[in-house]
């Protein structure tokens, strides 16, 4: 349920120590675990409860088709509870946004012994992303909640053979930006440094909000 790619293997999960080690073990999975118990340990009384419980897929690819399109079918509640990726059972007063891009390179084939009769789009992409990895924070970083807006460059594709510059390139980028950035603070970023190259374009994917609670709003807990 709603987990990022991986090899088969790992949805074989193992226990070490007191610790379960798998993908999606902590997020998505062990939520779906722990409504299953809740389940178990109600069991005959179930029937002097009113609650229902939410099971959606979609959240790693933009979350779009998810709780969302449940409301809008008129599934709500009085009172939500989302365990999804939370530490330490905490409550998670904000989230990040995601902002994903896919940048393309054109450049001029030619044989990988004449280089200079070509134009090689993956070193025009690379140079590109170089300059764009600066207008974010370094990771590892000295912030421990991590909680500022990040850049992975999550696939980059291009070339047809070893021996030949390539013509075309490109990368999917993953942004989550903090609630204090917005989409046309981002978008102005990237375009920014788009203006120092040529035959660089990109294309917005995904946009996806984020947000944070204020717990102090009277009507947060009315």
């Amino acid at each position: 349920m709603d987990v990022v790619h991986a090899s088969g293997k790992m949805f074989k999960p193992k226990i070490k120590g007191n610790e379960l080690y798998g993908r999606g073990v902590f997020d998505m999975k062990f939520a779906i675990a722990s409504y299953l118990n809740l389940l178990l340990d109600i069991n005959q009384d179930l029937k002097n409860y009113d609650f229902g419980i939410m099971l959606v897929s979609d959240e790693e690819i933009g979350g779009f088709n998810g709780v969302g399109k449940l409301v809008e079918k008129g599934y709500r509640s009085e009172v939500i509870l989302l365990p999804d990726g939370g530490e330490n059972w905490k409550f998670v007063e904000a989230a990040k946004g995601v902002f994903s891009v896919t940048v393309t390179s054109k450049g001029q084939s030619a044989h990988g012994a004449r280089i200079w009769l070509g134009k090689n789009a993956i070193n025009n992409l690379m140079d590109f992303l170089t300059l764009l990895r600066k207008e974010f924070e370094v990771e590892p970083c000295n912030n421990k909640s991590h909680f500022h807006t990040t850049l992975n460059i999550g696939k980059i594709s291009g070339g047809k053979a070893t021996n030949q510059v390539p013509d075309y390139a490109e990368a999917n980028l993953d942004i989550r930006f903090v609630p204090s950035t917005n989409f046309d603070e981002l978008e102005k970023r990237i375009n920014l440094i788009k203006k120092k190259f040529t035959d660089i374009d990109f294309e917005i994917k995904t946009k996806s909000i984020s947000y944070e609670i204020d717990k102090n709003d009277k009507n947060f807990f009315s």
